[in-house]
C-alpha cells in the first residue's frame, strides 16, 4: 500500500477526535462540553495533546511518541443548536 492511500494510527486518531467534536459543535453544544469531551477521549487512549475549539472551527493536536506532533482543523459552518444532536452524540 502506498503512502498516499495509507493511514497512520494518529490520522484514525485525528479523525475520530475531529469527528466527535465536529459532531458536537455542530448541534450546538457549548465550547467547554467540547473541548472536555475530546479531552476525555485522548485521555481515555493515553493520546496527549491538546483540543481548542470555538463556534466557528476545532484544532486539535495529538502528540504521538514517535514523532512529531500533528493538528488537525475543521472550519464549523453556520448552523443552529439541535439539542437532539448534542445527545445522540454525547
Amino acid at each position: 500500500m502506498n503512502r498516499q492511500t495509507e493511514r497512520t494510527e494518529t490520522e484514525e486518531f485525528l479523525d475520530l477526535a475531529v469527528s466527535l467534536g465536529y459532531r458536537l459543535l455542530y448541534a450546538g453544544a457549548e465550547i467547554s462540553r467540547v473541548e472536555e469531551a475530546v479531552t476525555r477521549l485522548m485521555q481515555a487512549y493515553h493520546v496527549p495533546g491538546d483540543v481548542f475549539a470555538i463556534p466557528s472551527s476545532l484544532i486539535v493536536t495529538v502528540c504521538p511518541d514517535d514523532g512529531e506532533p500533528v493538528t488537525w482543523l475543521r472550519r464549523i459552518a453556520p448552523h443552529g443548536t439541535d439539542v437532539d444532536g448534542i445527545e445522540r452524540t454525547y
